[in-house]
Order: structure tokens, then C-alpha cells, then sequence
């Protein structure tokens, strides 16, 4: 912990604002966790950054669905195809995925699934 001496109370305090924020980045809890078992605000919650500002809002609750339709289950072979497809390339290729993937932000696998995606 750095220790701040000789400057203004005011100052000090956003310092140490700044310091501890960035000290605890990722730490934060949520739902029951954060506002209590027992409290009404059990949920799904989602973070928001807008303006600078952090806003939190509870989603309203829905059961999801796992609806076997046709259409789906085309579509998660072709997904499944597409991770076996990542699988059984040599190093070498996924070396050139990943080489690729460094411009765009991605991994190797991100990029060569997504490409596999969209072209089937």
C-alpha cells in the first residue's frame, strides 16, 4: 500500500480513491451475496458502465427455455463440428489463427469458430 503524507486532506482522499478502486478491480459481489439472503433483491443482475458512472439493474426473473426444436439442434452440431474442427488442427495452423486473431482482439479458437459459423 503506498502511504501519502504531507498533502491536503481533500487530495489525499481521491488518491486513496483511486488507489483502492484500482487495487480491488474485479471484486465485487452481487444478489444474495451483496444485499443479504432474506432481502427481495435475489435476481439476475446486470453492470452497466454509462457516462463514467456504474449502474446496476435487476433483470426480471424468466425461466429459461430448452426447447429441442429442430432448428437448434442443426445449429449445435454445427457448433460441435466446428469445436472438433478447431481440435484437429495442426499447431501450425492454429499458430496462423492465432497470429490472425491479434488484430481483431480474439483468440486463435474465438476467430476459427466464428468464421466456421457464419459460413455454414
Amino acid at each position: 500500500m503506498v502511504v501519502l503524507e504531507g498533502i491536503k486532506e481533500g487530495v489525499g482522499k481521491k488518491i486513496r480513491k483511486k488507489i483502492v478502486a484500482s487495487s480491488a478491480y474485479g471484486v465485487r459481489g452481487y444478489g444474495a451475496f451483496y444485499y443479504a439472503a432474506g432481502a427481495k433483491t435475489h435476481g439476475i443482475y446486470r453492470v452497466r458502465h454509462i457516462a463514467g458512472k456504474v449502474i446496476q439493474e435487476k433483470m426480471p426473473f424468466y425461466w429459461p427455455t430448452y426447447r429441442q426444436t429442430e432448428a437448434q439442434l442443426a445449429r449445435r452440431q454445427i457448433f460441435t463440428d466446428a469445436v472438433a474442427g478447431w481440435q484437429a488442427l495442426t499447431p501450425e495452423q492454429k499458430d496462423v489463427y492465432n497470429k490472425l486473431a491479434q488484430y481483431e482482439n480474439y483468440s486463435g479458437y474465438n476467430l476459427y469458430i466464428s468464421e466456421y459459423l457464419f459460413s455454414n
